[in-house]
């Protein structure tokens, strides 16, 4: 049967794909139109040990204020994400399906994002 759908989402071999067309249409379990990559499940997974381990630490160590937290959950995200990469063989350092990414990003560049953040907002006192 088919039947137009206006917008849908779908999980394919642990990504979540959303159409971004109007005129999308299924056909059994068959799916007809434009569909982007927001995040993989890698990915969430990573982003979950990251900040758990940076909370953990920062529980442990005494840390307070997002700059710290940052500053641990960022080289962890990054190395993670290499390592994932590498592992998988990925020459692709930038595509979605070779890693963990998050809404288009590979999960070590919010590494370095966070990173940078993170220290930013510690030496403004955050």
């Amino acid at each position: 049967m088919l039947r137009p759908s206006a917008g849908y989402l779908d999980i394919k071999a642990g990504l979540l794909l959303v159409s971004q067309t109007t005129n999308a249409f299924s056909f059994g379990s068959t799916r007809v139109g434009c569909q982007m990559i927001i995040f993989n499940i890698i990915g969430l997974v990573m982003l979950a040990i990251g900040f758990g381990m940076s909370f953990g630490v920062g529980s442990v160590g005494g840390l307070t204020g997002e700059g710290p937290l940052m500053i641990v959950a960022g080289p962890l995200l990054i190395v993670s994400g290499i390592w994932h990469r590498m592992s998988l063989g990925a020459s692709a350092w930038f595509r979605p399906r070779a890693g963990g990414s998050l809404f288009f990003a590979p999960v070590w560049l919010w590494g370095v994002i966070w990173s940078v953040l993170g220290v930013v907002y510690t030496l403004q006192g955050r």
